[in-house]
C-alpha cells in the first residue's frame, strides 16, 4: 500500500500525498516501511538558512526564494 501510493503521489495523485502525510503525521505503524521506501527519492534538495532581526525582512526574501 504505501509503495502504490508514493508512486501515485510522485505522479500528482494529491489524495495520495495526502494519505502519506497522514501516516507521518499520525506516527502510522508502517511509518518504517514508508522513510524506507522514500530515502532512494531524497538527497537532492537545496538546504538554505536564512538569519536576522525582527522585521528585517527574512519572510519577504523566502516568499521570494520560493515562488
Amino acid at each position: 500500500m504505501t509503495e502504490e501510493a508514493i508512486e501515485r503521489a510522485r505522479a500528482g495523485d494529491a489524495r495520495a500525498l495526502a494519505r502519506l502525510v497522514s501516516l507521518v503525521e499520525n506516527g502510522a505503524p508502517e511509518l518504517r516501511t514508508l522513510m524506507k521506501a522514500l530515502a532512494p527519492l531524497t538527497g537532492r534538495a537545496r538546504v538554505v538558512g536564512l538569519t536576522g532581526s525582527p522585521g528585517v525582512g527574512k519572510s519577504t526574501v523566502t516568499g521570494a526564494l520560493v515562488t
